[in-house]
């Protein structure tokens, strides 16, 4: 994997509250994935990974993605450089600390409720908080490379919309 890799997950097994909102936004999306994680090994620390969770944003290890646990597809942005050059990489990181701890948007869920229903496509919550896929577009678009559904910019970004994009290229998948 790749630096800001996003790493798209389907649970097995839905236990619990997280349980309850990953079923809700398979529905939602219609069988998409449930969450999305952007690898930074090696950017940060010793983390591997950067989520916007319940019940707040932070930094984790890919010891907590077990294939035994999820369906995993790995993914990335095709006009991404590779090598990530480091100003990439630090304004990413910078906006990853800005971001760490701050709530999960549980009324942007409802939000995508309203847009794949197709009665409002905008974002009209809280614009400082998100939900996994919003908070991985906001870092995408800070660091130059958001993500697009026919060649425009998606207001409420699903998992599925990230999958759908125009930029996104499938890497592996995984957990089958």
């Amino acid at each position: 994997m790749r630096p800001l890799d996003h790493i798209l997950t389907w649970p097995k097994k839905f236990k619990g509250f997280m349980g309850f909102i990953s079923s809700f936004i398979i529905w939602i999306t219609r069988k998409g994935p449930s969450h999305v994680r952007i690898y930074i090994k090696g950017l940060y620390g010793d983390f591997d990974f950067f989520e916007v969770t319940y019940p707040r944003a932070r930094f984790g290890y890919m010891s907590e993605v077990s294939p035994k646990e999820y369906r995993i597809e790995i993914g990335r942005h095709k006009y991404l450089p590779f090598p990530l050059p480091q100003e990439i990489a630090d304004i990413a990181i910078l906006e990853m600390r800005k971001m760490e701890g701050t709530d999960y948007d549980i009324e942007e869920l409802w939000e995508h409720l309203l847009d794949e229903g197709g009665i409002d496509e905008i974002d009209n919550s809280d614009p400082n908080i998100w939900v996994c896929s919003s908070g991985g577009g906001h870092i995408m678009h800070w660091i130059g490379y958001a993500w697009h559904t026919k060649g425009k910019v998606v207001s409420l970004l699903s998992p599925q919309d990230i999958r759908k994009s125009d930029e996104y290229a499938k890497v592996k998948k995984g957990g089958e």
